[in-house]
């Protein structure tokens, strides 16, 4: 059957595809000599042209699925590479995945009706990059499974604000340091209601926690201590809720608040809880570190989730930003997988991932949080940055998923 348009189910399937396409790839190129990585080097180590190696390299730095797609070299091209590949070194690691990713890439073609030149016209002349970003038509159908799970386990959250700072350590600079805030306004817990629980988990480790310290928000302050620490912010949370904190989940990175009786079911409570880790992963612009994750998980059922990510410009200007939904079971935060490596837990939901200048917007006004404003500037205070030193990634997420993960990733090339 000769397809005219790419329809939305054939996009979700070419996104995904390429995700798996790309991480084959990456695992092909890490395998080579360092001296074999660059455009100019790939070509002379498997003696191709420029223009087939430049193809190859490029996939690596695809924000997503469909642009690898766009990207890659056609079929032909991939088995030019292969051949030139297999001369050099028929032993060479991943070339049987290598093998079967063409192959699986002729059969989509031919499944759709379409040529690779032809897929690649339509992706760009009918805007698909687009057309995946538009408002989701299942709005209505995740709010009712968000009310029949309320109902159903007796808590739930209006919104569920979580606000992740990464900079380089001003003193240690082969790592970075981080600072996280994690603000849940409109808590409704009944008498059937789980403690409310907020984790907290590193990219290279899980942590240790302690019981927060109680401070107002202008005490969230930049400190010389090198260990992590954790505190309640009280002006962003409901009175005597430190009175509910029961200790710490068996692991250690868990901290427990049973609401229960101060909710009652019937009072909406919040509760701002902020940690601040000033050695949490090696700086990847010095070291072998190629991603950093920042997450919200939808531990409640949520009628809104907003995550915003500040990273330093010297890291933002160095790295691809990308946002998912995936499974909460699966680590990834410890792992350190690239996304397309876990596209099997990632859910086909859609997800617009905005950037904006901490300094100049006003995030507030924009997405309707009137205290967001001085919770970015004390989050990039205790990172010891202005908001203008920053650079600002944000998603946007009405009813999400109940026991997932919302995740911005940051790829470094």
């Amino acid at each position: 059957m000769v397809t005219t348009q790419i329809t939305p189910k054939q996009l979700k399937t070419l996104e995904r595809q390429g995700e798996r396409y790309k991480s084959i790839i990456r695992k092909f190129i890490n395998r080579l000599p360092s001296n074999a990585r660059s455009v100019t080097g790939l070509g002379k180590w498997f003696n191709i042209s420029r223009s087939n190696s430049q193809r190859v390299l490029q996939v690596l730095t695809s924000s997503d699925g469909l642009e690898v797609i766009q990207l890659m070299p056609s079929p032909q091209g991939l088995h030019k590479f292969v051949r030139a590949v297999i001369e050099k070194d028929p032993e060479t690691p991943h070339l049987i995945q290598l093998n079967q990713m063409i192959g699986q890439f002729e059969a989509l073609l031919i499944d759709f009706g379409i040529s690779h030149n032809q897929l690649k016209v339509q992706l760009k002349e009918d805007k698909a990059f687009n057309r995946t970003l538009e408002p989701d038509e299942n709005n209505s159908k995740r709010k009712t499974i968000f009310e029949l799970n309320s109902q159903l386990i007796d808590e739930s959250v209006t919104l569920n604000l979580g606000i992740d700072c990464s900079v380089i350590n001003d003193s240690i600079p082969d790592y970075l340091s981080e600072v996280v805030l994690a603000s849940r306004r409109g808590l409704k817990f009944g008498s059937r209601a789980r403690p409310y629980i907020q984790p907290f988990v590193g990219n290279e480790r899980n942590y240790q926690l302690n019981q927060p310290k109680l401070i107002r928000s202008e005490q969230l302050q930049h400190s010389a201590e090198k260990t992590s620490r954790q505190f309640l912010l009280t002006d962003y949370s409901s009175p005597n809720i430190e009175s509910c904190f029961r200790g710490l989940g068996p692991d250690g990175n868990k901290i427990i608040y049973d609401i229960k009786e101060m909710s009652q079911g019937q009072h909406l409570l919040d509760i701002t809880l902020s940690h601040i880790d000033p050695i949490s992963e090696p700086n990847p612009l010095s070291q072998q570190h190629d991603i950093t994750i920042h997450g919200v998980e939808c531990r409640n059922p949520s009628q809104k989730i907003v995550l915003i990510s500040l990273l330093d410009k010297r890291l933002a200007t160095n790295s691809i930003a990308k946002a998912g939904n995936y499974t909460t079971s699966y680590t990834a935060q410890e792992s350190g997988f690239f996304p397309e490596e876990i596209w099997s837990d990632r859910f086909s939901n859609n997800i617009q991932l905005e950037i904006f200048n901490p300094g100049e917007t006003d995030l507030a006004t924009k997405l309707q949080i009137p205290e967001l404003n001085l919770l970015l500037n004390a989050t990039a205070r205790a990172n010891n940055r202005n908001l203008s030193d920053l650079v600002g990634y944000y998603i946007v997420v009405d009813y999400p998923l109940w026991f997932t993960t919302y995740r911005i990733y940051f790829e470094y090339g």
